[in-house]
């Protein structure tokens, strides 16, 4: 209701537009990393949210310290050995995929190792030297610079920790989740981490298949096996935040039986029977 009334002196939705993503778009042929405020069903890598830009900027310039990949404006680039290098390869800061002085492979092995480095702890990883600049701040008696490097490796380690459930909720992540409460079952659908539908169930012995089977089945083929399911979606920020509640409760539920997800080797019959079991 606050996202949706706005109101005038309601500091939370204001904070909230400055909170920042990490992008790394390996949908696209020659993938870079970028600093986003939302997020999309496109198939790239997301990092975040972060608490602060300067986390973002502080990892940002930490993957274009350490690796090679391409820092130029174009979104996509088309590799022709006609085309000539830019500032980026003259300084040594890009081995030119855009005229093939390097090849796809080699590339995607250096996007590869941007990612490890963005997600790992300790050797040759964002946390690990951030952990190093830290600890010598500190012997340095620059204890103020110590503070905020130490805020900012509270904020990456916060992020990681959910991170692969994020981003698989967001690219594709078609779940059911049941949740009962004796007497009744609620059951959600789930598609590319937007909550679609909910439905209700009173018990009376067993769940009366009746009333929802038809219903259910129906709502599973129109989700998850009609063309609706190639459908890209952009997420509003009360979608986001669906979708950090839904990845958060699967991230930290025991109960590996509360939720199903659904792949291309299921059929409306085993969601039906996942339901209502």
């Amino acid at each position: 209701m606050i996202k949706r009334h706005k109101p005038r002196f309601n500091t939370a939705i204001k904070r909230y537009r400055f909170h920042p993503f990490l992008k790394l778009d390996v949908q696209n042929e020659f993938p870079k990393v970028e600093r986003v405020y939302e997020i999309e069903n496109d198939g790239a890598y997301y990092y975040g949210p972060f608490m602060s830009t300067g986390t973002t900027h502080h990892i940002y310039r930490q993957i274009y310290d350490n690796f090679k990949l391409r820092e130029c404006e174009d979104k996509t680039i088309k590799a022709h050995s006609k085309y000539s290098t830019c500032m980026y390869y003259d300084i040594g800061k890009c081995d030119a995929p855009c005229n093939l002085s390097q090849s796809k492979d080699e590339y995607r092995a250096e996007v590869e190792r941007v990612h490890d480095f963005i997600i790992n702890n300790g050797g040759k990883s964002v946390r690990g030297a951030i952990k190093t600049m830290m600890l010598e701040s500190s012997a340095g008696m620059d204890f103020e610079k110590a503070a905020v490097l130490r805020d900012r490796l509270r904020d990456i380690e916060k992020v990681m920790s959910f991170r692969k459930v994020i981003t698989s909720a967001i690219n594709d992540k078609k779940i059911i989740i049941k949740c009962d409460t004796l007497p009744k079952r609620e059951v959600f659908f789930i598609h590319n981490g937007k909550l679609i539908k909910t439905y209700t169930m009173e018990q009376n012995g067993d769940f009366d298949q009746r009333n929802f089977i038809g219903e259910i089945s129906e709502t599973a083929d129109y989700l998850y096996f009609s063309l609706n399911k190639f459908a890209r979606h952009r997420y509003t920020t009360e979608e986001l935040d669906e979708i950090k509640v839904i990845s958060n409760w699967l991230a930290l539920t025991r109960d590996r039986s509360a939720y199903f997800e659904v792949t291309d080797k299921h059929t409306k019959e085993d969601i039906v029977n996942f339901v209502l079991q």
